[in-house]
């Protein structure tokens, strides 16, 4: 009976340092998320961005041309 409940007391003690252990690992693991959730929001502008960017730089030499295809034919 002894043994048996020495046994049962250590399967507590190891069930208790487990969770002490996912709790540490979650208090780790929120801010991180956290932290992945901002990057990928900021990376996010910075794409749309880059399209809005793009998009304005391809107007931009699609006018250049004209005026380029314009002075060609202007004697």
């Amino acid at each position: 009976m002894d043994s048996e409940a020495g046994l049962r007391a250590m399967m507590d003690l190891d069930q208790a340092a487990l969770t002490a252990r996912f709790d540490a690992q979650d208090h780790l693991l929120r801010p991180l998320a956290i932290a992945q959730s901002e990057q990928t929001k900021r990376l996010t502008r910075l794409e749309d961005g880059q399209q809005r960017l793009e998009g304005a730089v391809g107007r931009v030499e699609v006018g250049l041309q004209t005026i380029l295809t314009l002075l060609r034919k202007d004697p």
